[in-house]
């Protein structure tokens, strides 16, 4: 019993010798601005900022530093649909859902009308 709270008490101090702060710190290579957060890539025009995706917004340039985009909201406002933002097509989808996996949309939500 005794070798047992040994090995226990040796690998509880060697877990804390490990989890010790050696001052080093993490550098991300981002800036950091007076709230903590990291800015954004450079840029001299929202083009620089693009990042080739519709659904997540138009990324812009702000006083130098690329600023992400507000996600696209797929809403129209039909309860019965499913509402998504399509990347490939670069647009909302709005469409009736398939409860039962057959592939065919299911009549309850005809014409964006539930029934």
């Amino acid at each position: 019993m005794m070798a047992r709270r040994g090995v226990v008490l040796v690998g509880a101090l060697f877990a804390l010798a490990a989890c010790g702060d050696d001052d080093a710190g993490m550098d991300d290579g981002g800036t950091d601005s007076a709230i903590g957060t990291d800015a954004g890539p450079e840029c001299t025009a929202d083009p620089d900022c693009d990042d080739g995706l519709f659904c997540n917004g138009a990324e812009a340039c702000v006083a130098g530093a690329c600023v992400a985009g507000s996600a696209i909201a797929c809403d129209d406002s039909i309860e019965c649909t499913l509402d998504v933002c399509d990347e490939d097509l670069d647009r909302c989808v709005f469409a009736a859902p398939d409860a039962d996996g057959d592939g065919v949309r299911d009549a309850s939500c005809v014409d964006g009308k539930a029934r």
